[in-house]
């Protein structure tokens, strides 16, 4: 089988590249290396399975990608969706997750006969049969949030207006390996990143807000076994649990050995927080979280 997956040199682009190329398929990469790394795609060069392509998801040119290497499957997985950047830039945020998606949906409505997965975090929608569709989990609170719905809302449109075979999958907080430590970023990449330098992490706020955090291996296990969902399907991926950021800071600092941490000031954007239902996802293909919390952060520590 073919693939391509667009941001495909970031965090959880990369993780699904290496997974179908272990399974045995071809992948085109589409990436403009803005936030990815071709460090994280070091395994999967040395294959020869994998063919790199340098493109923004945004430009036109990316239709007569698709049609040139006419993959099987497309898994969407460039966007932006981090509050506090989108806070800072929502008009990029805005043109990135918009604008990238739609042309990826062009590319493939161009083309009969392809699948295409699109990867969001933070928000997820399901319908429900009485009250029509509702917003479940995550309060809007960020343009990227806004970005998002909109993604999700395309992928429904084109599939039921334009006949896409095209799904969504909506992640809570991925976590793992590769994950970027920025000052802003994902809290558990940022607190192990701390611990490695001998700082204390640092919890915005009280840290009582919660979250879900799932593992890259168990969304890259999900994408996998959503190729066959039905056009339209949008399943929320998570643990199925919420976890308080002070209690994943702690845990961080047990593993790593490091210093207490410490409460900083809180982000006006933060929100109370969920765990996924992930009963959508086992009942339509199979799929249940199968990484503890726990082991996915000693992983990290001990890889740091």
């Amino acid at each position: 089988m073919r693939v391509l997956v667009t941001g495909g040199a970031g965090f959880v682009g990369s993780h699904l590249v290496d997974r179908c190329i272990a399974e045995g398929h071809h992948v085109d990469v589409v990436d403009d290396l803005s936030t990815g790394s071709m460090a994280s795609l070091a395994d999967a060069r040395g294959t020869g399975a994998m063919t790199f392509h340098r493109l923004d998801v945004r430009d036109p040119t990316l239709v007569d990608l698709v049609q040139r290497r006419v993959p099987d499957v497309v898994w969407h997985c460039a966007g932006r969706y981090s509050s506090p950047g989108s806070m800072a830039d929502p008009v990029s945020d805005a043109q990135v997750n918009v604008l990238g998606v739609l042309n990826v949906l062009e590319a493939v409505r161009a083309h009969e006969g392809i699948k295409v997965g699109v990867i969001v975090h933070g928000l997820y929608r399901r319908e429900e049969p009485t009250a029509g569709r509702t917003l479940v989990g995550q309060r809007i609170t960020a343009a990227s949030h806004v970005a998002t719905e909109a993604v999700v809302d395309y992928v429904r449109v084109y599939s039921d207006i334009y006949g896409v075979d095209g799904r969504v999958l909506a992640c809570s907080n991925v976590y793992g390996p590769r994950q970027r430590a920025t000052t802003t970023g994902p809290a558990i990449a940022r607190f192990v990143a701390a611990a490695a330098r001998g700082e204390a992490p640092v919890v915005d706020g009280d840290g009582t807000q919660r979250r879900d955090f799932v593992h890259i291996d168990d969304v890259v296990d999900a994408a996998m076994r959503g190729h066959d969902l039905p056009a339209g399907s949008i399943v929320p991926i998570g643990s199925g649990t919420a976890t308080s950021v002070a209690e994943v800071a702690r845990l961080v600092t047990e593993q790593a050995g490091g210093v207490e941490p410490q409460t900083g000031p809180p982000r006006p954007h933060d929100r109370p927080g969920i765990g996924y239902p992930i009963d959508d996802a086992a009942r339509r293909m199979g799929w249940k979280p199968f990484t503890p919390l726990a082991d996915g952060v000693r992983a990290m520590v001990e890889n740091r």
